[in-house]
Order: structure tokens, then C-alpha cells, then sequence
């Protein structure tokens, strides 16, 4: 039996297309993915932020010495 290709993007929206259930819990699952990656993004400055100003403090305090 072998591999068939799959466009997987056209098979959703074949589903979408046909049955309502699947769209709403699509349509759901899709806004909150959309809100996790912009948590993750915050997250991620956020901790950049951080690095920067430990790396700040570490210089301030060589210089010191």
C-alpha cells in the first residue's frame, strides 16, 4: 500500500466547508492558538528585556572593580 500525498490545508477546508461542527471547533481552536502565540511573543521580550538588563548590571559592576 503506498504514501499518498496530502494537502492538508485543502482537506480542512473541505471540512470546514461541509460540516458546521468541525467549523465552529476549527474556527475556536484557531483563536485560541492566535492568543498563545501572542502570550509566547510578550514572554519572549519580556525575557530579552531581562537579559539586557542583567548583562547592564554585570558591566556596571566590573567596571567597579
Amino acid at each position: 500500500m503506498p504514501f499518498t500525498k496530502t494537502d492538508l490545508a485543502k482537506e480542512i477546508e473541505t471540512q470546514r466547508e461541509t460540516d458546521p461542527e468541525f467549523r465552529r471547533a476549527w474556527d475556536e481552536r484557531r483563536e485560541e492558538y492566535r492568543l498563545i502565540g501572542e502570550m509566547v511573543k510578550l514572554r519572549n521580550r519580556r525575557k530579552l528585556r531581562k537579559r539586557s538588563k542583567r548583562r547592564d548590571r554585570q558591566k556596571a559592576r566590573q567596571e567597579l572593580y
